[in-house]
């Protein structure tokens, strides 16, 4: 399977974390979206993508990485769309469109289609965030499938 997807990534209050070479990044209390996508050979692509992304035990490479195991975020649902075009691009100037204000350089070192992020703040609402979410993905013209997790794991 292949295809692209959004965390949805909660943090409870201020934050600053150190991400790779964008250095201490500050994160105010919400949700956030992460715009990525699974675009490799494998037949499981997208699923070992976000596999990757939930587990605690991992190699930091990716700014995400930084982020996921720093013990102040948590990852509250991943939206996942099937697709054989790589739609991460998409996804993430569509979540700005519909109000994502981006985390400058997130995500998109290797980005050349002028996505300026691929991490955006949407605010302090989770129905709001998920609604800005499904909206993005709309846009696109996908319909994503959602994954959430209980509460009380985060």
């Amino acid at each position: 399977m292949k295809g692209v997807y959004v965390l949805l990534l909660r943090f409870p209050e201020d934050a600053v974390v150190r991400v790779g070479s964008l250095g201490d990044v500050f994160f105010r209390w919400g949700y956030y979206g992460y715009v990525g996508s699974g675009m490799g050979r494998g037949a499981s692509s997208l699923h070992a993508r976000v596999s990757r992304h939930l587990s605690s035990s991992k190699t930091v490479f990716w700014h995400i990485d930084y982020v996921t195991t720093s013990g102040f975020a948590k990852i509250v649902a991943v939206f996942l769309a099937l697709s054989n075009v790589r739609l991460e691009h998409k996804v993430a100037k569509a979540l700005r469109s519909v109000g994502g204000v981006g985390v400058k350089g997130f995500g998109s070192s290797d980005c050349d289609e002028g996505c300026g992020s691929h991490m955006f703040f949407l605010g302090n609402n989770l129905e709001e965030a998920f609604s800005m979410i499904m909206e993005a993905f709309r846009k696109v013209g996908v319909e994503p499938e959602t994954i959430t997790f209980p509460e009380k794991a985060w």
